[in-house]
């Protein structure tokens, strides 16, 4: 069954004020986590740069609007990506759903840093085209939680997502 949308969300602020302890150059970093005015919020470091012809900051773009200018490029960003999911398991912190969506590429130096770390709650997904899903299912060792977009988790992840939504 899903998650209830309270538990959900209180799930998902804790796990962003874990994220907040992980500090790379790779990872937009967590500053606050809070719940203020009846509603949560997260402040997240700003993903720019200023650009000296423009005169002005520019934000960074996510992977998935940005085309890489080579195959140099996409291995310098599957490397970065790498280093900055690596330096957050270190610290015990899990992402749940990585994709291009998820990663920033700064506009000038063209770096990519992961963002949303543990953010993903069910039904808040904006692209409807790829749900985000939260699904608790009961395991031999106790419940066992499903967090992610289903074409970007792993197979044995989906397979519990769909045991879990066919009861």
């Amino acid at each position: 069954h899903e998650l209830g949308e309270s538990e959900a969300l209180d799930q998902a602020l804790a796990e962003a004020r874990a994220a907040s302890d992980v500090v790379s150059e790779h990872i937009v970093r967590v500053l606050d986590v809070q719940y203020g005015d009846g509603h949560p919020y997260i402040v997240m470091e700003l993903v720019s740069e200023y650009d000296a012809e423009k005169g002005d900051v520019v934000l960074g773009a996510t992977a998935a609007s940005s085309r890489p200018r080579d195959v140099d490029e996409v291995a310098r960003w599957v490397m970065q990506v790498a280093r900055g999911v690596h330096e957050a398991h270190l610290r015990n912190v899990f992402h749940r759903d990585l994709k291009p969506r998820n990663v920033l590429i700064t506009p000038k130096s063209r770096r990519a840093r992961v963002a949303d770390f543990g953010l993903a709650v069910s039904d808040a997904s904006p692209d409807i085209s790829h749900p985000t899903i939260t699904l608790l299912k009961r395991g031999p060792s106790g419940p066992v939680s499903v967090r992610g977009t289903p074409e970007y988790m792993r197979s044995e992840e989906r397979r519990v997502g769909k045991e879990c939504r066919s009861r």
